[in-house]
């Protein structure tokens, strides 16, 4: 696939921000999380779907990827889009993340972080991020769904990068598999 569109995926906790904020230091391109423009859009996450129902969040998450979307390819400028963990894969939601797989699937080079090359270690590592997070975590789930989301993710992406170093480590090789492809400008 050729685009200039990149897809960062992975589980809650493996770093796709943090490690999104250095890629975006050491090339030219545009970041968008799409967490930080749905909270732009429509506020806090938890609030919105506590008020309207987590299906409602979702249906609202799957248009604002769509958006994205449809605003980067006018504009033609590399971009590097950090995906939520459940954007791509949720046991809930399966009709909204099919849907949100064509478009993503369609447009975008996927490069998947995880948190450890050991399937058990990167779950621990995740879970132990996320409940450093302001908000409260089941852990248990979590880790579940840090197992089944990673399983999915590395057999979709394109590229598979183990972000158990810093997070500029993780940006460093990103940057350097966006450069072997031919199409970067």
């Amino acid at each position: 696939m050729e685009s200039n569109y990149y897809g960062l995926i992975g589980s809650s906790g493996v770093g796709k921000s943090t490690v999104a904020r250095k890629v975006v230091e050491l090339l030219p391109m545009r970041l968008i999380d799409v967490d930080e423009e749905f909270r732009s859009l429509f506020g806090d996450i938890g609030k919105y779907g506590e008020k309207f129902g987590w299906r409602a969040y979702f249906e609202k998450q799957s248009q604002t990827i769509k958006g994205i979307f449809q605003h980067i390819i006018k504009e033609e400028v590399p971009a590097l889009i950090v995906l939520p963990s459940s954007a791509l894969l949720h046991y809930d939601y399966i009709d909204i993340c099919k849907e949100n797989r064509k478009v993503i699937f369609e447009h975008a080079i996927l490069i998947c972080l995880i948190a450890h090359k050991d399937l058990l270690e990167g779950m621990k590592l995740s879970v132990e991020r996320q409940t450093k997070r302001p908000y409260d975590v089941d852990a248990e789930l979590k880790g579940s769904q840090y197992i089944y989301q990673t399983e999915y993710y590395t057999q979709v992406a394109d590229y598979v990068v183990i972000n158990d170093r810093t997070p500029y480590d993780a940006a460093q090789e990103i940057k350097e598999y966006i450069l072997k492809k031919k199409n970067y400008v």
